[in-house]
Formats: structure tokens, sequence, C-alpha cells
């Protein structure tokens, strides 16, 4: 039944992912004709730009870069996952550690201060958080504090050291909101979830706190944290893409503004689709993890 779930979920994914880009090269067909004529029919065009697309991963040559969008792609698309992977990863792990705490120790100082941030998180724009850091941060616009961590991207390659320290602050930015949000709905879910019938036998039958709650609690408070993330995929890939150009990460995205105002058309095409596989993996991942922690979301839906 897992297998089955997943394949179903896979299968859903590419049909959105050609649905999302089937509709956007439709509408810009439809916006700027004069700027893609000489291709002929309109659907069999399409069906050309999809198999040359996914196929062949031929996605043109971009009018301002001079250069085929493929490569482009090719040299921007690992910054774009280092940076959205390790800013949902920090976000994730702190919210659901924050939330522990807080449902543990509900009316302590530090449970008060956990949610001020995290509501501080979910409340505050990212851009407004990236200029935060970037005044924190920033060697050239007033530093606060000096921490010695740069915010000049440093490949993987030319040194892991200075790239982990280089992309620090720009995860942390892309996973503040993430942490904020994530923090809230453990702290309800735990709480919630501790007072169930289940705990307090498992508790009688002379099992720890801790034990209770590894074993039996944690996975259904978990849960809707993962659901959470899923559902705000988009809201953090749209995250991700002004964090991308405030910290310079080399990114596809950073093309955005200038295939915007140029109408490099290639590009656009080319970010639609990224951005489309991101989403729809990003969902996909929660709901494979989901999957694995709630037995419940794979079980089929019986008839009352």
């Amino acid at each position: 039944m897992r297998v089955r779930a997943a394949t179903v979920r896979i299968g859903a994914a590419i049909v959105v992912v050609l649905l999302c880009t089937s509709a956007i090269w439709l509408l810009l067909h439809w916006l700027r004709p004069e700027a893609f004529q000489g291709e002929g029919a309109l659907l069999p065009a399409l069906g050309r730009y999809l198999r040359d697309a996914f196929l062949h991963f031929d996605l043109g040559e971009s009018r301002t870069l001079r250069r085929p969008v493929a490569d482009v792609v090719r040299e921007g698309l690992p910054a774009d996952l280092q940076l959205l992977l390790g800013g949902v990863l920090v976000g994730l792990a702190a919210g659901i550690a924050g939330g522990i705490y807080s449902a543990a120790r509900p009316d302590s100082i530090g449970a008060h201060a956990l949610h001020v941030v995290a509501m501080f998180g979910v409340c505050a724009p990212v851009y407004v958080v990236g200029l935060l850091a970037l005044l924190l941060f920033g060697s050239h616009i007033g530093r606060v504090v000096d921490l010695g961590i740069p915010l000049t991207y440093t490949s993987f390659s030319d040194s892991p050291s200075r790239w982990l320290t280089s992309m620090v602050v720009p995860w942390l930015v892309v996973g503040f909101p993430i942490a904020g949000a994530a923090l809230r709905v453990m702290r309800a879910q735990t709480l919630e979830v501790t007072g169930e019938v289940y705990l307090r036998t498992a508790r009688a039958k002379g099992l720890s706190e801790r034990e209770v709650f590894r074993h039996h609690a944690l996975r259904p408070s978990v849960a809707p944290v993962l659901v959470m993330a899923g559902a705000t995929a988009n809201v953090i890939l749209l995250n991700m893409v002004l964090v991308e150009r405030a910290f310079s990460v080399p990114g596809v995205f950073q093309h955005l503004n200038r295939a915007m105002d140029t109408g490099d058309w290639p590009i656009l095409f080319a970010l639609t689709i990224e951005g489309a596989i991101i989403v729809c993996a990003f969902n996909l991942l929660a709901d494979l993890a989901l999957m694995a922690v709630d037995p419940r979301v794979r079980r089929p839906a019986t008839a009352v």
C-alpha cells in the first residue's frame, strides 16, 4: 500500500509540473504573441516545447545571456537546492525543538520568549528579516556584532568550510519563518496529544515521560508540521528567491528580474519549470515523510 500511495503521488506531481509549464507557456503566448512568431500552430508548438524541455533538456537560448538556458540551469541549480534544503532543514529542526520545549515547559520564561520569536518569524516578511540580517552581519553597512560570518557566497568545491559559513545567514533567513510556524504547530499539537487517553495508559504502565513522548507522542505531533511545510512550499520558494537576491547566492532565480524586464522568455520558462518541480518535489517529500510518520495516511478510506 505504501508503494502504491507513493506511486500515485509521484504521478500526480509529474502531471502538475506539465500542467503548470503548459499554462505559463500558453499565457505568455496569449499575452505577447508577437514575441513568438514563426512557431506555427499553438498546440503543436507547445508539444514540441514540452518534448524538447523534458525529454532532451533543450530549453532554448537566452536572449540576454546569449547562452543555452540548460547551461544556466546546470550552473545555478546546485546553489538553489543548497539554499532551499538547508533553510528548510534549519527551520524545521529549530521549530520542532522549540515546540517540544515550549510544550514541556509551557509557563516558563523560555517558552514565552520562544512564542514571541515565533510570532515575529510568522508575521515579519522575509525581506525585513533579510534586511535585519544584513544590518547585523554586513561589513559594509554597519556591523553590530562581529561574528566572523561572511556574506559572500563561496562554492562548496572551492572551500567546504567557507561554503558552510557563507550559507549560515541565508539559511537562517529562509528558515526563520518556517521555524516560527513549525514551533507554533508543534507546541499546540504536542499539548493536545499529551492529554490523550492512550498516553495516560502508557504512563500508568510505568513508562517515563521521555519514553512516552518518544514512542507514542512524537509521531502524531510531527505529522501536522509536515503538512504545514508541504502546504507552504510555494511561500518558501518565494522567500528563497528574495534571499537569493539579497545575499547574492548564484542560483538560477538571480536572473528573474532581468528576464522579466527584457522579455527573456526562455529564461522565464526555465524558471517556471524549476519552480514547479521544486514545489511539487517538496510536497512529494512531505507526503512521503507523512506516510512514514503516520500510518493512517497510507490506508485507504473506508465507508462509514
